[in-house]
């Protein structure tokens, strides 16, 4: 199961939401005012032990931030091995302008990890000044790296998550070590 740990929310609030037709959706804009968030969505262990090398990609769409440059700051990829430090996934791709139209980040080179176990973590932040959003609706990791441009051919053996309310299966969690 994915897990949602919240470091900063108001009370009651959530940041992290199921979106039957959007994926998962972050937003810290909440009950009518931007708020200052911080949460993260942590994907299950993925067992890479077998993988020599390894690229991730997520279809993703940003909207209502100050600008890209900003949502590239407040809605970043982390990634660790079992028992190691989170590090920002470098590489991944934003859509161009601000608006509801998903994208492929392109496949991010994270052959680092390869022959690990590895957690993913979709890290979101707003302030009470702007609270933007993000949508993710697909995480795949292959150990080949997908070629050209634009939406990549998904290799047979990637491990893939498109998220639909069956598969899911996220939960809510308070964890301070994020």
């Amino acid at each position: 199961h994915f897990t949602v740990y919240t470091k900063t929310v108001p009370e009651g609030a959530s940041v992290w939401s199921y979106d039957s037709k959007y994926g998962m959706k972050a937003s810290g804009y909440i009950n009518g005012a931007n708020c200052d968030t911080e949460a993260w969505l942590v994907s299950p262990v993925i067992d890479l032990g077998n993988a020599s090398k390894a690229y991730l990609t997520i279809e993703h769409c940003i909207n209502h931030f100050t600008d890209v440059a900003t949502a590239a700051q407040q809605a970043v990829v982390m990634i660790k091995s079992e028992g190691g430090e989170w590090t920002k996934v470098d590489g991944l791709k934003y859509p161009e302008t601000l608006s509801w139209s998903f994208i492929s980040s392109g496949a991010a080179d994270i052959c680092s990890f390869a022959g690990k176990k590895v957690q993913i973590a979709f890290v979101y932040k707003s302030t009470s000044a702007k609270a933007g959003t993000w949508e993710v609706k697909n995480l795949t990791i292959s150990d080949k790296e997908p070629e050209g441009p634009g939406t990549p051919d998904i290799p047979d053996n990637a491990i893939t998550w498109t998220i639909t309310p069956e598969a899911q299966g996220w939960e809510a969690a308070s964890d301070a070590t994020y």
